[in-house]
């Protein structure tokens, strides 16, 4: 299992951020013709697929997460927005963290 560290994370999925509407966090219509300098024809499908595992994360996983990695959050912050404790907050990022790393190495292999 790779993790990556938060720098590189950020930056291998920094143009996720444009896959969400800003003003209600739901995802864009069509991802398929998503184009962004970054994101090569070949790596469309892998992107619509980690889009797809993200959307469908429970709600305050997703949540949670969207503000930690995509909005750039820190745990005292998404805790104040989403109205719970930091420890609360963790969880439901390590939650997410895992449910994703499990759905994206099920299909490595």
């Amino acid at each position: 299992m790779i993790l990556l560290k938060p720098k590189r994370l950020k930056k291998r999925f920094g143009f996720i951020t444009s896959l969400f509407k800003s003003e209600s966090n739901e995802p864009v219509e069509d991802i398929a013709n998503f184009n962004h300098p970054g994101v090569a024809a070949e790596d469309k499908e892998a992107l619509q697929e980690v889009f797809g595992f993200i959307n469908e994360l429970p709600q305050n996983q997703r949540t949670a997460f969207i503000l930690a990695r995509l909005e750039d959050k820190s745990q005292k912050e998404i805790a104040e927005i989403m109205n719970m404790t930091i420890k609360a907050v963790e969880s439901l990022l390590q939650r997410a963290k895992q449910s994703l790393q499990k759905k994206l190495s099920s299909t490595e292999g």
